[in-house]
């Protein structure tokens, strides 16, 4: 592939609108932002030039940076022009499935449509990205989650792991797949949970689940009480105060 470093106006830069990338994190740009503005962008993007204006580049790889040097208030920046351009979606997937927030979603998109653009099989694909063909057909399967469900992990930007998508994927039965997925909705689906309720059976209760019913229990026959003496409040104070402690705690590391 042949390269050369070339200074270009972040105005004359657009990007690809084939990115297997879709969402970039405001935060996370504007961050990178102010550290480019402090010590200049260390790492050139990648640009190609337009296929349909030859006065502009699409971005090849380094979008983020891209928008992160516009946010800084950059006016160019210094790019490496990609001349043979054959793989560009390739470097595209292989920058991009290495970074935290490349969504699930994103990643079985863009194999899929590797492997139709260029006609691949699985192990013709995880052999050019360097991944476990098991990994390849595996995340595929989110492609084939119902419409709705894409939906909402488009425009909800739902944090659900990748296992548990797939988990979601495989499964046959709509009416457990939809109550798979309200359970991965709420954070609330487990391994365990999954293969439970695959097979027909209730789905595990967890630790915490079980102590709150518990303790629901306990306030409904204490509030059923007629009368309390001061022996028994007393220790039923402690233990609110205890339990205020840890219900702090809790919503401190949460936030």
């Amino acid at each position: 592939m042949v390269s050369i470093l070339i200074d270009v106006g972040l105005s004359s830069i657009d990007p690809d609108p084939e990115q297997p990338r879709t969402h970039f994190e405001p935060a996370s740009i504007k961050a990178l932002g102010k550290s480019i503005a402090k010590g200049g962008l260390i790492q050139p993007i990648r640009v190609r030039e337009h296929p349909e204006n030859p006065f502009r580049f699409l971005i090849v790889t380094g979008e983020r940076r891209w928008r992160a040097a516009k946010s800084a208030g950059l006016e160019s920046i210094m790019c490496i022009k990609v001349e043979d351009d054959s793989d560009h979606e390739e470097m595209q997937l292989v920058e991009n499935i290495h970074r935290e927030d490349f969504t699930p979603l994103e990643e079985a998109r863009a194999y899929k449509r590797l492997i139709d653009k260029y006609q691949l099989t699985q192990t013709a694909l995880a052999k050019k990205i360097q991944r476990p063909r098991v990994t390849i057909t595996e995340t595929l399967a989110i492609n084939n989650l119902p419409d709705y469900m894409i939906a909402e992990l488009e425009n909800d930007k739902l944090n659900i792991p990748k296992s548990q998508l797939i988990l979601i994927a495989k499964e046959r039965k709509p009416a457990v797949q939809k109550q798979l997925w309200q359970k991965a909705r709420d954070a609330k689906l487990t391994v365990g949970a999954a293969r439970a309720m695959s097979k027909g059976k209730k789905p595990p209760v967890n630790p915490a689940e079980r102590a709150i019913r518990s303790l629901e229990d306990v306030v409904k026959k204490i509030d059923s009480t007629d009368e309390l003496t001061a022996d028994q409040i007393k220790p039923l104070a402690a233990l609110h105060r205890k339990l205020g402690k840890l219900l702090r705690e809790h919503q401190s590391a949460a936030a």
